[in-house]
């Protein structure tokens, strides 16, 4: 899972033929990935190779799964360099906030239950 970011970085130093090898470790894994996250790969992987279009309907495709995401991806979507051209299109932002806004609807209703439960 982190061969896209290897291949950011070969790609950031000028080791292109280097970066392609990573890409397509990444894309081999993300075919057998069977996780919520798999189609925010697709949206990485397909923003390093310059496939906005692609991007962003993978990158949608994960904003409308219904699934609990990790804090740290939330917190963290919109900052990923490799992701960052995305952020010109005109859905992009819309799409970001769906994403933060399911993880904190989803956050509160947990809190919910774990204070009915009197766990909080």
């Amino acid at each position: 899972g982190e061969d896209i970011k290897i291949a950011y970085v070969l790609e950031q130093l000028g080791r292109s033929a280097e970066a392609v090898q990573y890409e397509e470790q990444y894309f081999a894994y993300l075919q057998q990935e069977e996780s919520v996250y798999r189609d925010l790969g697709l949206a990485v992987y397909h923003a390093s190779k310059g496939n906005k279009e692609q991007a962003m309907q993978a990158l949608e495709t994960f904003a409308n799964r219904e699934a609990c995401y990790q804090f740290w991806f939330v917190m963290f979507i919109d900052k990923d360099p490799i992701t960052e051209p995305l952020s010109t299109d005109p859905a992009y932002a819309a799409i970001i906030q769906q994403i933060q806004d399911k993880f904190w609807a989803r956050h509160q209703e947990m809190r919910t239950v774990l204070e009915a439960e009197g766990l909080l």
